[in-house]
């Protein structure tokens, strides 16, 4: 059921975090789809780009809608109380935004001297979609590889953990 699971609102957070950096990945590929549209001449690979591009923006909406619902209605039953999360997912959700910031200011330094030569025939539309492309797909990938070392690093200590016991016991 949809509203079957009796979570705290940290761990909720959490989980909405998780679906945005996965919604984020893919309106990633929705830009980038977008931009290489604008590269591409006339074809059959153009005409795909420019079909598919709108669909994957949807699924990405859709992946975010039911936890966005939810989110509202645990608002509102909390009274409006809401806090701003402070777990280990927000606090890698929170670098993963800086990174693909950085990114994206980096990847638009380095595209600046070639719009004017090679690109200069590009609608600003390719640029934009371009930037927005490269820092959503850095903050999403950036997160999942992000929660991919907190998650060996906790089972190591895990493992360091009981190893560590099972030197006391002997």
């Amino acid at each position: 059921m949809f509203w079957g699971k009796d979570e705290t609102m940290p761990q909720f957070v959490d989980r909405f975090l998780v679906r945005i950096a996965l919604a984020v990945t893919i309106m990633a590929a929705s830009y980038g789809a977008g931009a290489l549209t604008h590269i591409l001449g006339s074809g059959a690979l153009r005409d795909f780009l420019t079909m598919a591009k709108d669909p994957v923006g949807v699924l990405a909406a859709l992946i975010m809608l039911p936890m966005f619902i939810k989110m509202m209605v645990k608002v509102v039953r909390s009274g409006g109380k809401y806090t701003e999360p402070s777990g280990y997912i927000a606090e890698i959700y929170s670098k993963s935004a800086v990174n693909g910031f950085a990114a994206g200011f980096i990847f638009l330094i380095l595209l600046e001297p070639f719009s004017g030569r090679a690109l200069s025939d590009m609608p600003p539309q390719f640029f934009v979609q371009a930037a927005i492309a490269v820092m959503l797909s850095t903050l999403g990938i950036s997160f999942f590889i992000l929660n991919r070392a907190g998650d060996d690093d906790m089972d190591d200590d895990e493992f360091g953990d009981q190893a560590e016991g099972a030197e006391q016991d002997k």
